[in-house]
């Protein structure tokens, strides 16, 4: 088992160097009414997962992982803002273990190297209808294949053994004690390219305090 010590200063590291991208995912993009519905969801956790700014973090004040994981809500918002917009939207490659057959390509030879882009996966209308909009309920009121399928076509975290691990680090603290806006001038569509970030390489909030 790992340090306690240990695993609270990754976190702290993790949550540091992400945060500017958690704010912009879950406060900004996924509009008012879902940020309330995240709060009230995020506060009924035990221990509530709220930022206390000055207190010291013990083992025993994060929230299990595992209560973190069942909420729905987070989850729908989370996998609905990746699926537009996710943050690796470039190829992913991947190397030939065994022959196949991929998008028809029949008798691949182990070896070559192949890619797959996030961005024209998440848009494949027959897995995701309306595949442009922003729907987290589609996560929410799917049957169990619709979710099946959607979460197979989903790579928001990449996909099989390299795939990302930090979004199961606590997310998102700062949402349980502020809501957010945008200060837009007019540059905050995506950009194009293999990572993603603003067009005009900044990202202005305007924070407003919960009571």
């Amino acid at each position: 088992m790992q340090n306690p010590k240990h695993v609270l200063l990754e976190f702290r590291r993790i949550r540091d160097k992400r945060q500017h991208l958690y704010l912009f995912v879950l406060g900004v993009e996924s509009g008012p009414e879902w940020q309330t519905k995240l709060r009230e969801d995020l506060l009924g956790l035990h221990p509530p997962l709220k930022d206390m700014p000055g207190r010291r973090v013990g083992i025993d004040d994060i929230t299990s992982p595992q209560d973190i994981d069942g909420l729905p809500i987070l989850h729908a918002i989370l996998m609905e803002i990746l699926r537009l917009w996710p943050s690796v939207p470039g190829g992913q490659p991947r190397t030939v273990p065994r022959p196949c057959t991929l998008g028809g390509y029949h008798n691949i030879p182990p070896g070559p190297t192949v890619q797959s882009y996030a961005s024209a996966l998440h848009r494949m209308p027959d897995v995701f209808p309306d595949p442009f909009e922003r729907k987290p309920e589609r996560w929410l009121d799917a049957s169990q294949e619709e979710l099946a399928l959607m979460r197979k076509w989903f790579w928001g975290f990449g996909c099989g053994g390299r795939m990302c691990l930090g979004p199961y680090f606590a997310y998102y603290c700062i949402y349980s004690s502020f809501t957010t806006t945008v200060h837009d001038h007019g540059d905050m569509e995506p950009s194009d390219g293999y990572l993603a970030g603003p067009i005009g390489h900044r990202l202005e909030l305007n924070f407003h305090l919960v009571e």
